[in-house]
């Protein structure tokens, strides 16, 4: 419902409307393309509560929105591992760089090793309801109970939530591999390729490499 600057009239009003307690009013002068905002408008005008109004936006969205949600969890405990992303600890769960397969660290003298030669990496947690976890009492899994606790009160790590879906969760690496890297001056540019696992972005690479966050 939050206006934003340079937002078209027809947008603004129902923003304006809905704000105002006036879901019929949104409903009717919100463009067309606003699907889900309009399901979930047409159901608050009807007087149904919120966890319906939620529940009558079309499933592939709302899994849509529990991904980036999963999405932004993911970042908040990558976040809180920055500065140890090469750093294996026992009890936590390490994923082979080859195929994904996950397992819990119990002998950090001989993982170290492997993960020096990037074989396996930490992994963060992908929420979901088959979530292989951290040890209890170790480090990684008090990490992914501090970003629940502030980012998901109440849903617990399967995020079994009010929008009808429940994502299965996976353990995604906390790092990944440059390869085929290459650069050359083209002219005034300076040309950078490389080539990304699946699920990985360029731009965050990028970003790296010039500290700061892209447009």
């Amino acid at each position: 419902g939050s206006p934003r600057s340079g937002t078209r009239a027809r947008l603004a009003e129902a923003r304006a409307r809905y704000r105002r307690g006036d879901a019929q009013g949104a409903w009717e002068v919100l463009p067309p393309s606003f699907t889900a905002e309009r399901a979930a408008l047409g159901a608050l005008a009807r007087g149904r509560p919120p966890l319906d109004a939620a529940r009558a936006i079309p499933r592939a969205r709302r899994a849509f929105y529990v991904s980036a949600f999963q999405s932004l969890l993911f970042n908040a405990y990558l976040t809180r591992r920055l500065e140890r992303l090469d750093q294996l600890e026992v009890g936590e769960v390490a994923v082979l760089q080859r195929n994904g397969a996950a397992f819990l660290v119990t002998d950090v003298a001989t993982d170290a090793v492997r993960c020096a030669a990037f074989e396996l990496s930490p992994s963060g947690p992908s929420f979901g309801r088959r979530l292989l976890r951290p040890a209890e009492g170790s480090s990684a899994r008090a990490d992914e109970d501090a970003v629940l606790a502030a980012l998901a009160p109440g849903l617990g790590p399967e995020l079994t939530d009010a929008l009808g879906v429940r994502p299965q969760g996976e353990r995604r690496p906390l790092r990944f591999p440059l390869e085929d890297v290459g650069v050359e001056v083209a002219g005034d540019d300076l040309v950078l390729t490389f080539f990304l696992p699946r699920g990985c972005y360029a731009t965050s690479v990028v970003e790296e490499l010039q500290k700061r966050q892209l447009d």
